[in-house]
Formats: C-alpha cells, structure tokens, sequence
C-alpha cells in the first residue's frame, strides 16, 4: 500500500552512473586505506616501544590512513542515502565533488595532476546537477513543460 503523501520517482540513469561512479571512488579508498595499514607490519618493524621517532613516525604516516578510511566510510552512507533519493545526500554529494575538483585543479597547476580523477569528479558533478536529477532530489521544482527559461 503506497503512502498517500509519497511520490515514487524513477530513477534516472544520471544518478546510478553518478552513484556507481561514488561507490567505486569509495571502495578504492577504503582498499588502499587498509592496504596502507596492513603493509606496515608495525611488530616486525619494531614501532611499539622501540624508539620514539619509531612511534612518532608510525602516528604521522597512521593518521592520513584513517583520515583516508574515515572518509570512505562517510561516503558509503552518502551513497545509501544518494541511491535512497535523499536530499541531505544530493547536498553532501555535490559538495564532496566540489571540494574534489578543487583539489583536482591545485594538484594540477601546483603538483602532478591526476587526470582520472578530475574525469571522474566532472563527469559526477555533471550527472548530478542535470535538472531531472535535482528535480527527483527536490532541489529544484519539476517544470511542467520542456522550454527554456529564456
């Protein structure tokens, strides 16, 4: 039985291309984030009680790790959210991609720039901010008829 304040919307391939596209970022970062720490082998190394620069440089280079984690796992919850049709996701979503591109544009003028992640990050942003998106998302109002606004 439908709830009768609830529209069901379809929805648009914009959004599962831009979700799948998330999801793999994720899952990547969540792999190298483990990766990461696991590749220490922090005993064998002798960082527990060895020395204090031992112990100083394994919470330097830890903390980047569960940064990096941390954030994945964030962007796993946007993602049930984005894939759920939730505004909040939609938000944090195209935030996440903006603060990616700009990134992306600083790696690029001032370090190596990596150019399949600003593929990547352009073609989200453009998936999810097309009017049928924002419209099932309730950012923007459906238009009733298909001409311009101009």
């Amino acid at each position: 039985m439908k709830k009768p304040g609830r529209r069901r919307f379809k929805r648009p391939v914009a959004v599962t291309l831009a979700g799948s596209i998330a999801l793999a970022v994720a899952a990547f970062h969540i792999y190298h984030g483990l990766n990461q720490l696991l590749s220490w082998d922090v005993f064998a190394r002798g960082y527990l009680f060895y020395s204090a620069d031992l112990a100083m440089e394994l919470i330097l280079r830890a903390w980047k790790n569960f940064i990096e984690l941390g954030l994945s796992l964030l962007a796993l919850v946007i993602l049930l959210g984005f894939f759920r049709l939730r505004r909040w996701s939609w938000v944090f979503l195209v935030l996440w991609v903006t603060i990616n591109i700009v990134v992306d544009l600083m790696t690029y003028f001032y370090s190596n720039a990596n150019f399949l992640s600003m593929i990547v990050n352009v073609t989200v942003a453009f998936s999810v901010l097309q009017d049928d998106v924002q419209a099932i998302f309730g950012i923007r109002k459906p238009e009733e008829n298909n001409e311009s606004a101009f």
